[in-house]
């Protein structure tokens, strides 16, 4: 379960890695965009899906006081992640319309309904932080960030007139066919001593919140892709989810910066909370 170390929490179980972000020196601007592109072709599927990323980093220092601010958006599409496959039906008057007959693996020939779980994902973030150095061996840092982001999930049924499409189009919803929509918070403050000495300290304390994580799913599609009206969907929520954690934390090097040896002490508090309701 964790070293339970004063270093890192009991959770931290197997490896660790420790981020350290730089704060600018004087003022900084960055834009960085990339995308993609991916044509799929597959049995009724015949499609391109774009994938982009934009942030944006600022920042500057001025005096004793530094701050930074980091802006990203995305927005990704996936190609289907499976088909709805039927066994029985054949071909009307012999003819193969709209989509293709396929022979099932391992079973017998069928035809493939539709595409399903078809992901489009958009997010943003935004994270300011910011320090001020006391003097020139003490500074406090402040950090705060919202994340936001919007998942859904869809089918798309092949068009074609074939006897297997008189067929309920069914699919397993959750992963299939849903909408999410997040929203979460987290806030941090930190006072720590700068600069290369014989004893160093620092204090941390941070906050992630949920404020919104909801999932809507259906518990059946129809033959067009529509959730028919005399079925019950399925909302999950996890707001009120989060944790917060502190940490105090010493390091004395023993013989200087010509000694071998570290000393590291210190106490760390953890609390996790769990919310999650489910409605039908």
């Amino acid at each position: 379960y964790g070293p339970y170390s004063a270093a890192y929490s009991g959770n931290s179980e197997g490896a660790v890695v420790n981020f350290a972000t730089a704060m600018p020196t004087k003022f900084t601007a960055v834009v960085n965009e990339t995308g993609s592109a991916q044509q799929f072709k597959l049995f009724g599927t015949d499609s391109s899906y774009a994938n982009s990323s934009t942030s944006v980093i600022l920042g500057n220092k001025q005096g004793d006081f530094a701050w930074r601010l980091s802006l990203n958006h995305e927005d990704a599409h996936s190609q289907p992640r499976g088909y709805q496959t039927s066994t029985t039906g054949t071909a009307v008057n012999g003819a193969q319309t709209g989509y293709k007959y396929q022979a099932n693996t391992g079973g017998a020939v069928g035809s493939y309904l539709g595409a399903t779980n078809l992901i489009h994902g958009v997010s943003d973030n935004a994270n300011l932080k910011m320090s001020y150095d006391f003097d020139p061996d003490t500074r406090f840092t402040i950090t705060s960030g919202v994340w936001t982001g919007k998942t859904d999930a869809g089918v798309q049924v092949f068009n074609g007139t074939t006897a297997a499409q008189t067929q309920g189009f069914n699919t397993a919803t959750t992963s299939s066919a849903f909408t999410q929509y997040q929203q979460n918070y987290m806030n941090g403050v930190s006072l720590k001593t700068i600069g290369d000495k014989d004893f160093t300290w620092e204090a941390n304390v941070s906050n992630f919140f949920t404020d919104m994580n909801a999932q809507r799913w259906s518990n059946s599609l129809s033959s067009d892709g529509q959730m028919p009206s005399n079925v019950a969907g399925s909302v999950a929520d996890y707001k009120g989810t989060g944790w917060t954690n502190a940490d105090l934390r010493g390091n004395y090097k023993i013989g200087g910066n010509e000694g071998s040896h570290l000393l590291s002490f210190g106490a760390h508090y953890d609390y996790n909370r769990l919310n999650f309701e489910q409605f039908r």
